[in-house]
């Protein structure tokens, strides 16, 4: 298992990751704790476009994903996955990974991605980083393209 892209870290400073949301979300947040919302509209998403071949594995996470896991630790995961009877099963795959990262923001002596970011910023942080934790896997799979409808013309079936 090789990472083949891993994709910029999407923050406006440390520690304050993109936040997607909408107008009545940041309303509503605003009314119930009287502070300002950091957050990005749906338009300010970043767009990209990948190649991808049959077989390759697709992998989203969330932040709490990234502040814990090094890369080495998801090819790892993946690696470990492939080599599993359930290699097939891009659920096992998600949920393997979803509680290898749990089990990390909840190790207070960890060593994480998390910590050497604050440590870079002057902050003292040692263990791992309670957040948000979600993961998506998918595989690529090639289909044969939909064959064309076997329409006879219309002057085969009576029609002028």
């Amino acid at each position: 298992a090789t990472i083949l892209y891993n994709g910029p870290v999407l923050e406006h400073g440390f520690n304050h990751p993109y936040q997607l949301s909408d107008k009545l979300l940041i309303a509503y947040t605003k009314a119930r704790t009287n502070q300002s919302v950091l957050c990005d509209f749906p338009r300010d998403a970043i767009n990209m476009t990948h190649t991808v071949e049959n077989g390759d594995i697709v992998l989203l996470f969330t932040d709490g994903v990234l502040d814990n896991l090094f890369p080495k630790d998801v090819e790892m995961a993946v690696r470990k996955w492939q080599e599993s009877d359930s290699k097939h099963n891009t659920t096992a795959l998600a949920v393997g990974l979803t509680e290898l990262a749990v089990r990390v923001s909840q190790a207070p002596n960890a060593h994480t991605p998390f910590q050497e970011r604050a440590e870079a910023d002057g902050l003292a942080c040692q263990g791992g980083k309670s957040d948000d934790i979600g993961v998506v896997a998918a595989r690529v799979v090639q289909t044969e393209p939909a064959a064309e409808p076997s329409n006879p013309p219309d002057e085969d079936r009576g029609l002028e």
